[in-house]
């Protein structure tokens, strides 16, 4: 088959056309996306490229405008939060290492929004492609190391099971969100075989509360459309879990989650006796080591964060962090719904939107929005729904007539033209 839908070299080519610094500024973000799951150094790397990349941009007279983006005030005062507790924490100088390992990467969200564009649609379709093959590939390195006996259950080859799991739950949803789209999967028969590796792979992570986000994607999805494939997979899971006993016995452990904590119990007991101590500015970052009152219960004694984003991030930095945090999710959300609404029905944009707000709610189910290198994939699905409420259709015409024609992307990209950075300096 040929044409920019099925013919994945045309769309790299679309996707990477353009002046030699916008196409350097998608690389990289192509580059830290493509390589999250298998090499943390490569993929900060990356990130902090495209960083620099889009500043010197800046400084040469590139546009971006996010004014008037409802997420732009939640998630500068949620940055401006996590720096100004640094100098106000019980250790500066624990807390002053997230200059390094923390702040920078917070203005990849700006990168993203100012980079992609959402009408033509050829980078993002190629970073969706990008990111279920990464999936893939993943999952096929873990059950090499798990063959070989290198590894009890599946991990990535960055930073344990916990990454890979949460990664392939939440690109799973992506995906499964996206079976009806023929641009992006013309093949349902391959499609499903890429979920169905991508969940095969997350059982074998054994990690229960990605499991649970994954299920409640399928069942989202398979509600609304896939009835059928549902079942299936509902089917396939419980013939793996009643044949395979590994698997069997994580599964009954999750029927009683109470009596299988795996120590957040006790996190959230020592948490407890802390909560009311530094309510409006937390310990201040990467202080939990400093403060936590029970090292001697807890089962794993190299346990070195509070495991749950919203606990993390009130204890580092109190409630003038976490509150804009939790604000962040709640504009998401609402802009998701606003893109529901006014991008036409058939339209990409809003099958994008949508399966883009499922993979945010397993993030905010599971976590991982703090995670060094989970956090790049969460930025770019929040900065792509931004991106997408930002150049919304503005019209009841263009809303009826499809927001994705390729037939008015020159009209829609001088409209939207301090959105896509192609009109700054060459």
């Amino acid at each position: 088959m040929q044409g920019p839908h099925s013919d994945i070299r045309g769309e790299m080519r679309a996707a990477f056309r353009g002046a030699p610094l916008d196409v350097a500024l998608y690389a990289s973000i192509v580059t830290a996306l493509g390589t999250l799951i298998f090499s943390i150094a490569i993929a900060q790397a990356a990130v902090l490229v495209a960083i620099l990349l889009w500043i010197w941009g800046l400084a040469r007279g590139r546009r971006c405008t996010l004014r008037g983006n409802p997420l732009l005030l939640p998630y500068t005062l949620f940055i401006l939060a996590r720096i100004a507790t640094i100098p106000l924490s019980i250790d500066p100088s624990a807390s002053v290492t997230a200059f390094q390992t923390e702040i920078p990467f917070y203005l990849f969200f700006y990168v993203v929004f100012c980079e992609l564009n959402a009408r033509p649609t050829e980078r993002l379709r190629f970073l969706v492609h990008l990111l279920v093959a990464a999936a893939v590939v993943a999952v096929a390195v873990g059950f090499v190391r798990y063959a070989m006996g290198m590894d009890e259950r599946l991990t990535s080859t960055t930073s344990g099971y916990y990454t890979l799991g949460m990664f392939l739950a939440a690109v799973f949803a992506l995906t499964f969100a996206l079976g009806g789209r023929r641009e992006l999967f013309p093949n349902r028969l391959v499609w499903l075989l890429l979920c169905g590796v991508m969940l095969v792979g997350l059982l074998f992570t054994f990690n229960r509360m990605h499991w649970v986000v994954a299920g409640f994607a399928a069942l989202i999805v398979g509600a609304v459309r896939e009835r059928r494939i549902l079942l299936v997979l509902a089917a396939a899971g419980i013939a793996a879990v009643v044949a395979l006993e590994p698997l069997r016995e994580r599964f009954l452990q999750l029927l009683d989650a109470g009596a299988h904590m795996s120590g957040r119990d006790v996190i959230w007991r020592g948490a407890m006796m802390l909560i009311d101590e530094r309510p409006i500015f937390g310990f201040g970052l990467r202080t939990f080591r400093q403060v936590f009152p029970l090292f001697d219960e807890a089962p794993d004694k190299g346990i070195g964060s509070w495991h749950n984003d919203y606990l993390q991030v009130y204890m580092d930095s109190g409630l003038v962090a976490l509150l804009p945090f939790i604000a962040i999710l709640g504009v998401i959300f609402f802009m998701g719904w606003k893109n529901h609404r006014s991008w036409p029905a058939e339209s990409l944009q809003r099958a994008l939107n949508a399966a883009l707000l499922l993979m945010i709610g397993c993030f905010a189910i599971a976590g991982g929005m703090l995670d060094s290198l989970l956090s790049i994939l969460f930025r770019t699905g929040i900065a792509v729904i931004a991106l997408l409420y930002s150049a919304r259709p503005s019209t009841e015409r263009e809303r009826s007539t499809g927001g994705d024609a390729e037939s008015r992307d020159t009209a829609s990209e001088s409209r939207d033209v301090d959105i896509s950075l192609e009109t700054g300096a060459r």
